[in-house]
């Protein structure tokens, strides 16, 4: 348990909360009693995915965001030396839609959520949408499941505007930028993208490419390479399947 300090309604105070480790993440997962939010929050962690590309309707808030989840045909199976390998096409969210498969083995010394999620695709025919509901649907269906917990926010910069939204440039014309600090914020669904990223690097191993693959990180971004090869980047499965399987549950 560690003591963040948060600034709440404009007053300075104390408050415990806990930044929790992947395993105790995916025990607040196992308790959210909403069925097909909990196989959507653990479908989301499988692909290290935004909830967009989980949610097959688009919120009315929801602006510039398209609902891209997947369908009962988006999953499809093989054989990788060895072992089956469950792959779930994605849809990926600020990419334009662009396809990446997400390869997981099924067996469960590896991941044990692999085959739950899959077995519940195949419940659904093939032309519909596995959460045929919107991202506000799934955060009230979550939220109890977050509480006391927060997750960490790395320093980044954001570009300065005006109250009427228009950039301010500096004195030699480039865009204006401030730097934000580290800082908490409460858990929610977006948070398992960041703890599950987290687990990729740190106990898998994985490298640039092999998150642009699994988890729709655009490749010219990371690594200062064309963007015309992101498209085979993100369907080459192969490269990091085999980093996957190592023993944990």
């Amino acid at each position: 348990m560690r003591t963040v300090y948060l600034k709440c309604t404009g007053v300075d105070r104390y408050l415990s909360f806990e930044t929790p480790d992947l395993m105790k993440v995916r025990d607040r997962i196992e308790t959210i009693k909403h069925v097909p939010s909990r196989h959507c929050a653990k479908y989301l962690y499988l692909i290290d995915g935004r909830i967009s590309e989980a949610v097959g309707r688009k919120a009315p808030s929801d602006k510039g965001s398209a609902a891209r989840g997947p369908r009962g045909r988006d999953v499809s199976f093989q054989e990788y030396d060895g072992e089956e390998v469950a792959l779930f096409n994605v849809y990926t969210s600020k990419r334009e839609g662009t396809l990446r498969i997400c390869a997981l083995p099924l067996n469960s010394v590896y991941e044990p959520w692999t085959r739950e999620i899959a077995e519940y695709f195949d419940r659904f025919d093939r032309d519909n949408h596995v959460f045929p509901f919107n991202r506000g649907k799934v955060w009230r269906e979550c939220r109890s499941a977050w509480e006391g917990l927060v997750y960490p926010i790395e320093n980044y910069k954001v570009i300065e505007v005006d109250l009427k939204g228009n950039v301010i440039l500096n004195e030699n014309g480039k865009k204006k930028s401030k730097t934000i600090t580290r800082h908490t914020r409460p858990f929610n669904l977006h948070a398992i993208r960041h703890i599950r990223a987290t687990d990729l690097v740190v106990y898998y191993g994985f490298n640039g490419p092999n998150l642009s693959a699994f988890a729709g990180w655009t490749l010219s971004t990371a690594m200062q390479v064309s963007s015309s090869i992101n498209k085979y980047v993100s369907l080459d499965w192969r490269s990091y399947f085999h980093k996957l399987l190592k023993k944990r549950f």
